[in-house]
């Protein structure tokens, strides 16, 4: 877990990590807020 993907060099690893958050929140029930506000930062960023 953690390595990503050879032709991916972080990529995955900031997928996979955009997921455990988003599942985080989710569980916390503010999985919509939560996880629209992950994804702006990943669009921003």
């Amino acid at each position: 877990m953690g390595r990503p993907l050879a032709g991916l060099p972080g990529g995955n690893a900031r997928l996979g990590a955009f997921h455990l958050l988003s599942r985080r929140l989710v569980r916390r029930k503010i999985g919509f807020y939560g996880t629209a506000t992950a994804f702006l930062l990943l669009v921003l960023t």
